[in-house]
């Protein structure tokens, strides 16, 4: 992507070579990459930066096949976050708000990856 629209000049260095990527190793125009970006930019904000640009603009190109949508990615990071957070505090109390717990019940619970 030598030459930039002025729209492009919106994005990150880390976004700029996601789109980058998007357009030359899956063939998106500059302009189509550009704009599934700023789609995905709020998941982006979520998901950390360690992982390199080419990793997540596979990313992004897989949630496109899939037709996953960027809500729905969000909630998918909000779900997998949330369920996290109770397990940790499964762990720091040893108490659970598990309906079988309250029972005097061991329930088995199972981590979604």
């Amino acid at each position: 992507m030598t030459e930039k629209n002025c729209e492009m000049e919106h994005l990150d260095d880390y976004e700029d070579a996601i789109a980058e990527a998007l357009a030359d190793q899956y063939g998106y125009s500059q302009n189509t990459a550009y704009q599934h970006v700023m789609s995905y930019r709020e998941v982006l904000r979520l998901l950390d930066r360690y992982d390199s640009p080419e990793y997540r603009a596979g990313n992004i190109h897989n949630a496109i096949i899939k037709n996953l949508t960027p809500a729905q990615w969000v909630s998918n990071i909000h779900k997998r976050r949330g369920y996290r957070t109770r397990e940790r505090s499964l762990e720091t109390t040893g108490r659970s708000n598990h309906p079988a717990f309250k029972r005097g019940k061991t329930a088995i619970v199972r981590r979604s990856r």
